[in-house]
């Protein structure tokens, strides 16, 4: 996985068959409330359009077109314990949409994305949801800064573009339901990322672990990835791994690879995922990331996204006035690829997507 931080690169690459694209923002509010946008090029989650990928790998064809499965994403989570979502789209389309090479700028449908320097990216969405609901609104990701990233696999064909790790997010939802209308205010703290790859990430990535954490005064991020490669979990020094820590400005705190221990375990729907991570930078002396999964919010055969109490302590003796134990909760997520190519599961897969062809 190349790992890079570039405002200018996040764009639409327009890449050829059987690759992926997406422009990722999540955010938790200060009343509990937390939700996820995501714009795709290429759904990777869709049965409709892994089912191309795999004629096309056996048969030697040229079906997985990215442009015939364009989708929007939109899932707001309660306050409260309920897994059930406020509201959940998974809306996948072959055409009434637009990208730009050449700015950070998306239509799908009636929903869009675009960036102002002065206000920041600016989500307008307007799109059916499930249970026969409607979700509409105005969200905007106002970047706190945008960090300096640039690790190295330059041989990757997967690139992960972490353009906006801290975001002031505002806005206003409306959920119009066959009874009631629900009106939401939106006010906290968000993250935004970009990934893209030129193949499935199940050809290179037998899983990953990510997560995200927001305090008063730092940001981190972390990065598992387990290579197909891996045939033993404990066996560490295979699996690649990558934590960043950040000031309220965007100075660069710790960036490399960390030393990890976890406990790991499945869940009903058979995702294996780390319920506790402990990250150590590498020289032992930076910092230390403890991530302790509290909430499911969302989950299916192939993944497992959550809500983490997150636990960040660094070593006061070249930084000043940050607190030295900062504990909040964050975003965290366990995703298998391979999975998405098992048939037995594409009927579930299928279930929430709706088709607009």
């Amino acid at each position: 996985m190349k790992i890079i931080s570039s405002l200018s690169d996040d764009v639409w690459h327009k890449l050829s068959n059987s690759s992926y694209e997406w422009w990722y923002f999540d955010a938790i509010s200060e009343d509990g409330n937390s939700l996820v946008i995501t714009f795709f090029y290429g759904l990777p989650f869709s049965p409709y359009y892994n089912k191309k990928i795999t004629k096309d790998k056996t048969q030697d064809t040229q079906l997985a077109d990215p442009k015939e499965h364009v989708a929007i994403y939109f899932c707001l989570y309660g306050a409260g314990k309920a897994n059930m979502p406020l509201a959940y789209v998974l809306n996948e389309y072959s055409s009434n949409y637009n990208f730009s090479k050449t700015e950070p700028l998306v239509n799908i449908g009636k929903t869009s994305l675009s960036y102002d320097a002065n206000r920041g990216f600016l989500i307008k969405l307007d799109a059916l949801a499930l249970w026969g609901r409607r979700v509409s609104g105005e969200l905007v990701f106002k970047p706190d800064f945008f960090p300096s990233i640039n690790w190295p696999d330059s041989n990757s064909e997967h690139l992960w573009n972490c353009v906006a790790p801290r975001c002031k997010v505002n806005g206003e939802l409306t959920i119009t339901g066959l009874i009631k209308t629900r009106k939401i205010l939106f006010r906290g703290l968000g993250y935004h990322d970009h990934n893209y790859g030129s193949h499935p990430m199940h050809y290179d990535m037998k899983r990953w672990h990510w997560g995200r954490l927001h305090t008063k005064e730092l940001t981190a991020i972390y990065y598992i990835i387990e290579n197909n490669i891996v045939n033993n979990i404990e066996n560490k020094n295979d699996l690649k791994s990558f934590l960043a820590v950040l000031d309220s400005k965007g100075k660069m705190l710790y960036l490399g690879p960390a030393k990890f221990d976890y406990q790991e375990k499945k869940d009903l729907m058979g995702v294996k995922y780390f319920s506790e991570i402990n990250l150590t930078s590498e020289n032992n002396r930076v910092c230390n990331l403890k991530v302790i999964k509290t909430r499911t919010v969302d989950q299916g055969p192939f993944y497992l996204r959550f809500l983490a109490k997150q636990q960040l302590t660094i070593d006061l003796k070249d930084i000043e006035n940050i607190d030295a134990n900062n504990q909040e909760i964050g975003f965290a997520e366990a995703f298998e690829p391979a999975k998405l190519f098992i048939k037995a599961f594409w009927p579930f897969i299928k279930m929430p997507i709706r088709k607009f062809y």
